[in-house]
């Protein structure tokens, strides 16, 4: 790569909130820049490969990406989401057996 601009297409497929996807077809080895803020949570495939998702810029997402005509997979699934499920649903089973055993301990009232 020298100081001429890579020659290329990038076509958006998709592009919602957890989900990009885009065709790529760079004329020579590339990297992919979504303008886009990276965080902890976006996985990336190449190809429907896992592939590495890179900062760049320390703000930006970036894909490297090979000569050729390749698919582009990003999609973000929050981390911590799935612990936070379970100790959700851990606390209300919890809750849920510390009113059984109220009720079954504490004296019925007869009227």
């Amino acid at each position: 790569m020298g100081d001429a601009p890579l020659e290329g297409v990038v076509r958006v497929e998709q592009d919602v909130p957890e989900s990009l996807i885009v065709q790529v077809d760079p004329s020579e080895d590339a990297v992919l820049l979504i303008n886009d803020a990276w965080q902890p949570g976006w996985t990336a495939l190449l190809d429907g490969a896992p592939t590495h998702l890179l900062p760049a810029n320390a703000l930006v997402r970036a894909v490297p990406t090979p000569r050729g005509t390749h698919r582009v997979e990003l999609r973000y699934h929050a981390p911590g989401l799935m612990p936070g499920v379970w100790l959700c649903a851990a606390t209300c089973l919890g809750l849920a057996v510390t009113e059984l055993l109220r009720r079954r301990r504490s004296p019925r009232k007869t009227g």
